[in-house]
């Protein structure tokens, strides 16, 4: 999801400073770090209350994602998801139940990973595991491989 702003950015310009202060930071950690601090206050509190501002920081977050979903709100869904974007109407005739099940396919979905050849003419989706067979790990060096009878031995000591 991407917010609806004009331009990606506006700057605003310090007076006497000539330096540009952004207004947000577009690093995810720092972003809902800020958040977290505006909803506590920029002060602790107990544990038990500190997971209750929590869950309700997350239930404000997932109807956010709702409203982009369908086209209501302040955000909007990403170009490379418009199959999970439903009209307004449809989505409020859905039921709970309807609702929840399309959420977790557009929360569980994973993206194509595309893999190029050497010379670039061919793009293929990249396998799961990589030429290797389901399963199979690679042994670390140090590790060593017992026989059975040593296994033994060393399972009576």
């Amino acid at each position: 999801m991407s917010p609806l702003l004009v331009e990606n950015a506006k700057v605003l310009e310090r007076p006497g400073l000539h330096l540009a202060s952004p207004l947000w930071t577009n690093n995810n950690c720092e972003s809902l770090n800020h958040c977290l601090k505006q909803a506590l206050s920029w002060g602790s509190l107990k544990l038990v209350e500190l997971v209750q501002k929590l869950h309700s920081i997350i239930k404000t977050q997932h109807r956010e994602v709702q409203r982009a979903i369908c086209g209501v709100g302040e955000f909007v869904l990403v170009d490379e998801y418009p199959r999970f974007g439903v009209p307004k109407d449809v989505w409020y005739s859905y039921t709970g139940k309807q609702q929840k099940r399309h959420m977790k396919k557009f929360a569980f979905t994973t993206k194509e990973r595309l893999v190029r050849s050497t010379n670039s003419e061919k793009v293929v989706v990249e396998p799961k595991h990589k030429g290797k067979k389901q399963g199979q790990r690679k042994r670390k060096i140090c590790n060593r491989t017992l026989s059975v009878s040593k296994r033994r031995q060393l399972n009576r000591l």
